[in-house]
């Protein structure tokens, strides 16, 4: 039996504003709902779903290559709290 090591490395938006890939799996997250994993770089690249990224990512089907922006940190009109924001674009 041969084995295959599974690397998976978190992508650092500030430290790269953009990350292009296709979009292969939502996985549950550890905290509250889901995490992405992108074919990026020709590795699988974990994106942690923060709250503004989920709810745009929420209607996009896996196997779409997407390219997620990071807008940086902006702060609620509703609620006042600080919070990561982001633009997704989906390759049509």
């Amino acid at each position: 039996m041969t084995w295959t090591k599974i690397e998976r490395t978190a992508h650092d938006f500030k430290a790269e504003k953009e990350l292009v890939g296709v979009l292969k799996e939502k996985v549950e997250s550890q905290f509250e709902g889901f995490d992405f994993i992108l074919e990026a770089k020709g590795k699988e690249v974990l994106v942690f779903g923060k709250t503004a990224l989920q709810s745009k990512l929420s209607g996009v089907a896996i196997g779409t290559k997407i390219k997620i922006v990071y807008l940086g940190e902006k702060k609620s009109e509703k609620t006042g709290r600080n919070y990561e924001d982001y633009e997704v674009f989906v390759d049509k």
